[in-house]
């Protein structure tokens, strides 16, 4: 990885993502994969643990770019204690700033944002 490809947000959050990791343990459980079209080296999982009230975790599993990875561990990092109906709100744009992704990254976004809704189309479902 060349670092200087990247802001320094995505950099700290590649090397040490806080969120990556199974599903949280116990209780409700939604998961949601993306992936890209044609592309095998990238996809996502992203895991909510919902109690009545707010997302009490929120973890994922990748195999993405540094991009990818910065994307979805400051997701699962705004999702926490964020009510499901606020995390229908999060956009690309809300994560392309948070995460701090390059235009040419906003790709990435989008993987999340598509494996964010689709946790919580499981959530309407259950």
């Amino acid at each position: 990885m060349r670092t200087q490809d990247y802001s320094e947000t995505v950099v700290r959050r590649f090397l040490a993502p806080s969120h990556a990791g199974p599903p949280p343990d116990g209780g409700r459980v939604l998961t949601g994969r993306a992936s890209a079209p044609g592309d095998l080296d990238l996809a996502l999982y992203l895991s909510l643990a919902p109690d009545d009230v707010t997302i009490v975790g929120a973890t994922f599993l990748a195999r993405a770019c540094p991009a990818g990875i910065a994307a979805a561990d400051w997701a699962c990092e705004w999702l926490r204690g964020r009510t499901l109906e606020e995390a229908r709100g999060l956009t690309v744009a809300h994560i392309e700033a948070g995460a701090g992704l390059a235009p040419d990254r906003r790709d990435r976004g989008l993987l999340v944002e598509d494996a964010l809704a689709a946790a919580l189309a499981r959530a309407r479902d259950a």
